[in-house]
């Protein structure tokens, strides 16, 4: 038990001893501080684009466009432009690129009826050819099958005209849809 009180001692006059000096270090920790924060310099204000008003944002040649108030740089024209015009560019591109994305399913669409088309036509000029064969006697099948493929190429047609009109309604560049099929000349009726 003398042990026990003498240890509990020794660290009590330790921790007696140093909790002065500790205290006087963070005294002087404190006092070191608040002398930097004085001397240093006030933090200054930054500013990005978006702090200024359009206006005030230089263009590439060091100044706005004469005749504009506010202006915008514009990386596809390389120059100042307004806040119309920079909308207008945005929303062209967009409907380019949306446009675009519809290029294979035109393209497709285009030469399915037209190679119908052409096997269509073909097998009609075959049929013609063979019920005006004098040597025949064109038997009413060969006539069936004549105003059966005749119809189904007018069909094709109209099929292939209705496309073009889509096309250009939509604004589908017209060479999506090139070459365009040989198509039979109408009689107004």
């Amino acid at each position: 038990m003398v042990r026990g009180c003498l240890s509990a001692g020794l660290i009590l006059a330790l921790c007696g001893v140093a909790a002065p000096a500790m205290a006087q270090s963070l005294g002087e920790v404190a006092r070191q501080e608040e002398a930097r924060r004085a001397s240093a310099k006030k933090a200054t204000k930054s500013f990005s684009n978006a702090d200024l008003q359009p206006s005030e944002i230089a263009s590439p040649s060091g100044g706005s466009t004469p005749g504009t108030e506010s202006c915008y740089m514009s990386i596809s024209q390389n120059r100042c432009v307004s806040a119309e015009e920079l909308l207008s560019y945005t929303t062209q591109n967009i409907a380019s690129a949306e446009l675009a994305k519809q290029e294979p399913h035109w393209r497709r669409q285009a030469r399915t009826i037209r190679n119908q088309l052409v096997k269509a036509q073909n097998e009609l000029e075959t049929l013609s050819a063979t019920a005006s064969d004098q040597s025949r006697a064109p038997g009413k099948t060969a006539e069936r099958m004549l105003a059966l493929r005749r119809s189904v190429v007018a069909g094709l047609e109209q099929e292939w005209e209705e496309l073009e009109k889509q096309a250009k309604q939509l604004r589908i560049p017209r060479a999506w849809l090139d070459p365009r099929p040989t198509l039979s000349p109408r009689i107004p009726q």
